[in-house]
């Protein structure tokens, strides 16, 4: 499925977000918490700018554990 390439700047647009997908790119897959500990905002922030970069095709989650 094509994204639009406005979807894709808006969501790196905002640097706490570029910030996490960055993280991502350099260390690889990494927990909701390991994120929230180095982002510096709300595990529900996090999960926010997430959910964002998933709609924009930059990240997927894999669901682990219970």
């Amino acid at each position: 499925m094509a994204r639009s390439p406005d979807l894709l700047f808006r969501s790196l647009a905002d640097p706490t977000r570029r910030a996490i997908f960055e993280g991502l790119c350099r260390h690889g897959e990494q927990t909701v918490g390991a994120l929230t500990a180095k982002a510096g905002v709300s595990q529900p922030a996090v999960s926010k700018h997430l959910g964002l970069l998933k709609q924009a095709g930059l990240v997927r989650e894999r669901h682990e554990g219970r």
